[in-house]
């Protein structure tokens, strides 16, 4: 980019109640943060389709009495033990059951004026927030409203759903703008330029410690442009796969370990389609990858090789698959030798630079989106949706094929999504 201005990003504040609650008879009055910390809970302990579970519950109430902790130091009664308290939400239960049925209550009418007013207001604040100009031409920005405060949910059983997750203040957020360009009012934490980046306003998520940033819509020329690059590389990656793919195959017997490892790596996203596994957190879930898995997560039957653990976003992934000797070979060897991981000492980088051996410049990424993109691609060649259907029966088909992509994440996700409803 040689240029960008913008507004800023919609930053959504709180409107204060000022409720109470009651701690073992104990009326204690909430501030700001503890009272949306109340009311987000009792929406989602009043949830019909996913109310919380234990575990969900756990998290919140340890966050919960934590802030008050911090809000009320002298009360003697939070000092004890959290499964001994009793909280009484009543106040906050009361006024979201009222504001329930004044909804129920209002006529076709009073509800199409009221959704008309909301509408009027977030197209007046996408008019002001919505769009940037880079390089002198108008460009739309995806989410340029800042992630409101709300509870962690995750996907699949994520071990941390239920904390708080604070949003951003302005006081967190660092805007992306060119030199010259108008400083937008608020109290910003800092302006800087990275032209190289194509983000507009980036900060620390306040649970993750995860940098979130606000990108420009998918529709912008801009960001076209550098998807297109990807997948340009991925087809010409494409074009010598075999020259590759032999690469891989020579080196599962090289005499040096690491070349065995990483080579063992590659085989595992080029043919079970496994994702590299080294991008998340030490905090997070514990997903797994092709370089994070462990001897547990793998059971070898003959020449067959049968995977079992949590994928991304927390959702099971199992595959079987036929394996060359040397590849069953090297598994057993780094499971009955490895500390915890099987391929300890590996990471994407050495991942990167053994690829690059055959094609300059190709990474675990690139990789990774080619062998992405040629599943899709299969899984949709095997549909039997044709160019007349409907548009709901082509997308159907279009997130089954992805969810072929990561091993038949969709399909557990429907599975899942069904318990729920028979549970309901």
């Amino acid at each position: 980019m040689k240029s960008l201005k913008h507004n800023g990003i919609y930053v959504p504040s709180y409107g204060y109640k000022g409720f109470s609650i009651k701690i073992q008879g104990h009326s204690v009055k909430l501030t700001p943060k503890s009272e949306q910390m109340a009311i987000t809970w009792i929406r989602k302990k009043q949830s019909i389709l996913s109310p919380p579970d234990e575990v969900f519950e756990k998290n919140f109430m340890q966050e919960f009495l934590e802030q008050l902790k911090q809000e009320k130091p002298s009360l003697n009664v939070l000092k004890k033990k959290q499964e001994d308290l009793l909280i009484d939400f009543s106040e906050v239960s009361k006024y979201l059951d009222a504001e329930k049925q004044k909804k129920e209550n209002m006529s076709k009418d009073q509800k199409k004026k009221l959704a008309a007013e909301r509408k009027a207001v977030r197209l007046e604040r996408k008019e002001k927030y919505g769009y940037a100009e880079v390089n002198g031409k108008k460009l739309e920005i995806a989410n340029w409203t800042a992630e409101p405060s709300c509870l962690f949910a995750g996907r699949g059983d994520h071990p941390r759903r239920g904390k708080w997750k604070e949003g951003p203040s302005e006081e967190d957020i660092i805007l992306n703008l060119s030199p010259g360009s108008p400083r937008p009012l608020g109290n910003w934490k800092d302006v800087v330029w990275e032209p190289d980046k194509m983000y507009v306003a980036k900060w620390a998520d306040k649970l993750t410690g995860k940098i979130k940033y606000v990108w420009f819509s998918d529709s912008a020329f801009i960001k076209q442009n550098r998807e297109k690059e990807k997948f340009k590389k991925a087809e010409e990656l494409g074009k010598q796969i075999k020259a590759i793919e032999q690469h891989i195959i020579k080196n599962l017997d090289a005499e040096d370990e690491t070349k065995r490892k990483v080579a063992t790596v590659c085989w595992l996203i080029l043919k079970p389609n496994m994702r590299v596994g080294d991008e998340k957190d030490p905090d997070e879930a514990d997903t797994v990858g092709a370089i994070t898995l462990r001897a547990e997560h793998i059971k070898i039957e003959g020449d067959t090789l049968h995977f079992d653990f949590l994928g991304k976003d927390c959702v099971r992934w199992e595959k079987s698959v036929q394996a060359p000797a040397s590849v069953i070979r090297n598994i057993k060897h780094y499971a009955e030798n490895s500390n915890e991981y099987l391929f300890e000492g590996v990471d994407s980088k050495k991942v990167s630079r053994f690829l690059s051996q055959k094609m300059p410049g190709l990474t675990a990424k690139v990789f990774r989106t080619w062998r992405c993109t040629k599943t899709v691609k299969e899984e949709l060649a095997k549909s039997p949706v044709t160019k007349e259907d409907p548009l709901h029966l082509k997308k159907f088909h279009a997130k089954m094929a992805v969810g072929a992509e990561e091993g038949g994440r969709q399909k557990n996700r429907f599975s899942r999504n069904q318990n729920r409803k028979e549970k309901v």
